[in-house]
């Protein structure tokens, strides 16, 4: 398997991929006309992200199929990490 160079390209495309993907997060979560709430968003987020990572595997992890793997990952996290802090009541 092979993962990107961790060169200065790679931390750009890190930090891009890292706030698209919470921002995507928290558009879900939050969005009106959606309307998921958290609960739903991390619900919903689960087999989005095994899809991701079967995609990955079945057509090779080329950097298209890395990158977009750390974007849902940074999705499903943020939506999964507001979810237990709300059902925590902090």
């Amino acid at each position: 398997m092979r993962v990107p160079t961790t060169d200065w390209l790679y931390w750009i495309h890190n930090a891009d991929a890292g706030v698209l993907g919470t921002a995507l997060g928290d558009w879900f979560a939050e969005d009106q006309s959606l309307n998921l709430g958290f609960i739903w968003a991390s619900v919903l987020g689960a087999p989005i992200f095994v899809a991701a990572l079967w995609f990955g595997y079945r057509f090779g992890l080329t950097k298209p199929w890395y990158w977009t793997a750390i974007v849902v990952c940074r999705t499903w996290g943020t939506d999964l990490g507001d979810m237990l802090v709300s059902c925590s009541g902090r």
